[in-house]
């Protein structure tokens, strides 16, 4: 089970178990992404996109596009990839700009506790991500995310040396919001709302391409958008696996009132928590404990659960390591973090639907779909906890104050 924390077993053992479990991983879900029929979101955001470059308006002819306007204008290259090289192209492009993500990220997050990694280590945990449930997805729903994932945590690292940087990335990063947000957050509470707020701007501006060319105002496109997340997102059946810890809820009261108020009120008052722990974060270490939260928060009650890999992998490397101090025995440490990994690697939701048909047994099949979340939930408490402890690292590194 050690071999889940690449600085506390061989490095080169680590890598290579890795590197199989990765490309085994990639490799299937490429196979799949081969089929006509897989790949269908790419397929609808190329639609999308199609309708955009003809100059008509895709929220007039389409009810599920739920990306926004200034969206069309960073991925409109999508479209210039001729449908037989698509399956060819697209996922190891994906392969490669998650890997980039979690590599930025993972040594911002190693900087912000003093811990040292080795270029082998950060490796072993880039390979971890890419043999997970959210890589798999990614390639064979052929998403976008891994995209916004890179932007984000280019953001993040560029946020104190090169905040013009960060603004741009942030506003790239929009074009998916829910994943903007959580980024933008994390920005926010550690360095202030100037970058948030002119890379918000920057994005609606932006959109103001798109509504020329399919000739509607920006505000008629604005509307358009929000009228179709609306039209998706809202009432009590609407897209239940994705709307993340909202529908569990809903169903454990046993009403659809009752579980959005909860939903709403737990929401913010754990949001609250954070603004207020991270007004009194003085140490880098306590504020990488922010972010982590942060990002989790963001995962928790807006819609993407289909990317809790890749949100959740800073709270995990914070358990992951020893210096952060947030959990001090060993083996408590190592399990955790074995069992999370294993958790996703396996796809353990998918894995019990394969073996029980979730349509004859409505109870299993509803602990298939609850796990996921439940999961994030368990860390995201577990986090909020050692937060309002205020627990230091083991060692408290002596860095300077400039991130």
């Amino acid at each position: 089970m050690a071999i889940f924390v690449p600085r506390q077993s061989g490095s080169r053992i680590g890598l290579a178990v890795w590197s199989t479990a990765a490309c085994i991983s990639v490799g299937f879900a490429w196979l799949l992404a081969a089929d006509p029929g897989y790949m269908a979101d790419l397929v609808r955001v190329r639609e999308w996109l199609e309708t955009w470059h003809a100059g008509r308006d895709p929220y007039a002819e389409f009810f599920d596009v739920d990306y926004p306007p200034n969206a069309f204008v960073l991925l409109s290259p999508l479209s210039w990839i001729d449908d037989a090289t698509v399956p060819l192209v697209y996922p190891p492009l994906l392969v490669a700009i998650t890997a980039a993500g979690a590599w930025i990220l993972s040594g911002w997050m190693a900087t912000q506790f003093g811990v040292t990694l080795t270029r082998t280590d950060r490796a072993v945990l880039v390979l971890i991500m890419l043999a997970g449930e959210s890589m798999r997805t990614a390639i064979w729903r052929g998403q976008s995310s891994p995209f916004a994932l890179l932007l984000g945590a280019a953001a993040l690292a560029l946020k104190a040396r090169r905040p013009a940087w960060a603004v741009v990335m942030l506003a790239c990063c929009a074009f998916k919001p829910h994943i903007a947000l959580g980024f933008g957050l994390a920005i926010l509470v550690t360095h202030g709302w100037s970058i948030p707020v002119t890379a918000a701007s920057l994005a609606i501006l932006s959109s103001a391409i798109f509504a020329t060319t399919a000739h509607v105002s920006v505000v008629d496109a604005w509307q358009g958008y929000v009228a179709n997340l609306w039209q998706l997102y809202s009432g009590p059946e609407r897209v239940r696996g994705l709307l993340s810890i909202r529908w569990i809820l809903e169903d454990v009261t046993g009403s659809f009132t009752l579980g959005t108020l909860a939903y709403l009120g737990v929401a913010l008052l754990s949001a609250a928590f954070l603004a207020y722990a991270a007004a009194g974060a003085h140490t880098r270490a306590q504020r990488g404990q922010i972010v982590a939260a942060v990002l989790l928060w963001s995962l928790l009650f807006l819609p993407h659960q289909l990317y809790h890999g890749w949100m959740a992998a800073p709270a995990l490397w914070l358990v992951m390591w020893p210096e952060s101090g947030l959990i001090r025995r060993d083996r408590v440490r190592v399990w955790l973090v074995g069992a999370f990994v294993t958790f996703g690697v396996v796809d353990i939701p998918r894995l019990i639907r394969l073996m029980v048909d979730p349509a004859t047994n409505g109870r299993v099949g509803w602990w298939s779909y609850a796990l996921s979340p439940l999961r994030i939930a368990v860390i995201f408490a577990l986090l909020l906890v050692i937060i309002a402890r205020r627990r230091a690292p083991a060692t408290e590194p002596t860095i300077p104050a400039v991130d």
